[in-house]
């Protein structure tokens, strides 16, 4: 299974991935900024205000070509997984069309991100 992106990251940024049907995302965040908060003392691992990402993919449905964006995935946990959301029944993996992934951090927090495909 290809790795699409391996790479460590903060603030805000976009980047291109090597392939364009993924399969799933790890993303391990590496620090916390002030703004990061815990909503609950009952679960340690959960936090809010951490930021987001979001893939997708340069189309020319509309005029020129554009980046057009997937609705963005907030970042609840320190380590997430993300898949994509089930939309068939056949026997193959499911995956996501997209080759651009963007994402958003807060000051100060940091993370590193894998996106693996087929």
């Amino acid at each position: 299974m290809p790795t699409y992106l391996d790479r460590d990251i903060s603030g805000s940024g976009n980047d291109s991935l090597s392939g364009a049907h993924v399969l799933y995302l790890v993303l391990h965040l590496t620090s916390l900024g002030p703004e990061v908060r815990q909503p609950t003392f009952a679960d340690s691992d959960s936090i809010m205000r951490a930021g987001w990402f979001a893939f997708g993919d340069t189309l020319s449905v509309i005029g020129s070509a554009r980046p057009y964006w997937r609705e963005a995935v907030w970042i609840n946990f320190e380590d997430i997984l993300w898949t994509p959301d089930p939309s068939t029944n056949g026997s193959q993996a499911l995956d996501l069309v997209a080759t651009l992934f963007r994402w958003h951090l807060g000051p100060g927090t940091a993370g590193h991100v894998y996106v693996y495909g087929l």
